[in-house]
């Protein structure tokens, strides 16, 4: 956990370091959480723009210089870090000892309004997405929710991409980008928000 202006409020709550420099630098605010409990999902510096305070600049500053300290040496896992990685870790097994299954979807037509499944029978997982075309095959790439449900806390599982030729069937190639499961600093972390990607293509180097 790196801990700064952009932490939720629930993670600077888990650690007794970081809650004593929550209190310092913004005294009274703890009270109005307590009985806002859905401010805990708020960022420190959410919270501060939310009191209209004249000075929120100035104690955003404070704050992320008060906080800074703590980032120094081993890099801290909290409490709530350690569990997701646990339970992400467990979701990978169960990822990579799935049986490798043959091509056995096809479609001649696109059914707006019902799931898109793709040419293994699995639905279409990439949300947010974009199309890049080349030589003759589309390349459907974007945000894997195959496992967001809207409770365990996953936004994305890495980026995926599918590859076509006729804008109907489309084969997973599997990750474009896989999730990073160990660092919950990593953009890439499940829980962080990764939306609507982009990619380009590198006339020098032709990736």
């Amino acid at each position: 956990m790196i801990y700064n202006s952009s932490t939720k409020i629930a993670n600077i709550l888990e650690n007794e370091e970081a809650t004593a420099v929550f209190d310092r630098c913004l005294p009274g605010l703890k009270k109005m959480i307590s009985a806002n409990p859905q401010a805990l999902q708020l960022s420190v510096e959410q919270l501060i723009r939310y009191t209209r305070n004249p000075k929120a600049e100035e104690m955003i500053v404070q704050i992320n210089e008060a906080l800074a300290p703590l980032n120094e040496g081993n890099k801290r896992i909290t409490e709530s870090e350690a569990a997701f990685i646990e339970m992400f870790a467990a979701i990978a097994k169960t990822e990579k000892d799935r049986p490798v299954r043959e091509a056995c979807h096809h479609q001649e037509v696109i059914c707006p309004g019902q799931p898109w499944l793709d040419t293994k029978g699995d639905r279409i997982q990439a949300h947010g997405g974009a199309v890049y075309y080349e030589n003759g095959t589309y390349y459907w790439y974007g945000e894997n929710k195959e496992y967001t449900d809207g409770k365990n806390g996953i936004w994305t599982w890495g980026l995926k991409v599918y590859a076509s030729k006729d804008l109907c069937n489309w084969e997973d190639l599997g990750y474009l980008i896989p999730p990073v499961l160990d660092d919950p600093d990593a953009s890439l972390f499940p829980t962080k928000r990764v939306d609507r990607p982009h990619i380009l293509k590198c006339e020098k180097t032709g990736k």
